[in-house]
């Protein structure tokens, strides 16, 4: 199960991140996304060839009891990268970066976005008008603390590591996605690689 196997990669030698049983409830969602993709899969054949049998509900390999598991686990995982009103910071959607996104851009970003966001500079400018969907100070200051909590865990090389792998942990079918696409780009690039060494050899083969 590919989305299994990620998740496993991500954890490394740190499968027992949580003090519970983190692992097997990874591969119970691990589990579950595999199956509903293949459900999903399913469907669309189906229509495009234009059957309608019927097709088994898409299943969910994590019962009652397991879902306040997987909350404990998510919360306990994430629980560093709160802000003090207790929302999950994403610091690479905070930032408006890459995940493979280095130093310079990184602090570029927050460069960018504490010239815009930093209480003190909205309040010495005195023009009354405050940055995108903040409608007060108070959510200034709040989007301020996201920007600077996104910024610490991207600088600190133990802290984006550890974010890494435990919000992939906590949201498996958004990790394997993100590897789905990293993979595609790759084969296209080596796609467009080929291509101009092909094109290299056309044009030495025609000099001579």
């Amino acid at each position: 199960m590919k989305s299994l196997l990620l998740i496993t990669s991500l954890l490394g030698s740190s499968a027992q991140v949580s003090g519970f049983a983190s692992s097997n409830l990874a591969f119970k969602l691990a589990a579950n996304t595999d199956a509903n993709r293949n459900y999903q899969w399913q469907r669309k054949r189906q229509a495009k060839m234009g059957v309608s049998a019927p097709l088994p509900a898409a299943t969910s390999s994590v019962d009652a009891d397991d879902e306040d598991n997987v909350s404990r686990l998510e919360k306990r995982l994430l629980d560093d990268f709160r802000i003090a009103g207790g929302e999950v910071v994403h610091p690479y959607r905070v930032l408006n970066v890459s995940r493979n996104a280095d130093r310079q851009e990184i602090k570029a970003a927050y460069r960018t976005l504490s010239r815009k966001y930093h209480p003190d500079g909205i309040l010495q400018r005195n023009d009354n008008i405050l940055p995108g969907r903040c409608n007060n100070m108070d959510d200034v200051r709040e989007e301020w603390e996201r920007i600077k909590l996104s910024y610490e865990i991207l600088t600190d090389k133990k802290l984006r590591v550890r974010y890494d792998r435990n919000s992939a942990l906590a949201d498996p079918a958004a990790a394997v996605g993100r590897a789905a696409l990293g993979t595609i780009g790759w084969g296209l690039s080596g796609v467009g690689k080929g291509l101009i060494e092909v094109g290299k050899m056309a044009l030495n083969q025609k000099k001579t």
